[in-house]
């Protein structure tokens, strides 16, 4: 909620994706659900994707996160504090930030 906030209090178009549905009031743009039953070809839209670690299962997130990068654009960015991502697809930007190279 409050990343979306900010994006958008700075000019971007946001989208949002939340399993706590007290908190999707917050934006208008969130769409209520759980992370484990979207369809993430949507994706392929954004520039820029934020994440933190929203499944607590170590090999449920990993396939999350997979999803995730072969859901993104060429070239767009996945934001994800907290988390060393070693994916082939992906080339480390700054700390937690990666760009999709492939």
């Amino acid at each position: 909620g409050q990343v979306l906030k900010c994006a958008s209090n700075i000019g971007y178009e946001v989208t949002g994706v939340e399993f706590d549905k007290k908190l999707v009031s917050l934006h208008s743009s969130t769409i209520f659900k759980d992370i484990r039953e979207i369809d993430f070809s949507f994706y392929k839209d954004f520039d820029v994707i934020y994440s933190y670690k929203p499944i607590k299962n170590e090999d449920e997130f990993k396939l999350y996160l997979e999803t995730v990068v072969s859901s993104m654009k060429l070239s767009s960015y996945l934001l994800i504090p907290d988390t060393i991502m070693d994916s082939d697809c992906l080339t480390r930007v700054l700390p937690h930030l990666y760009k999709k190279i492939k």
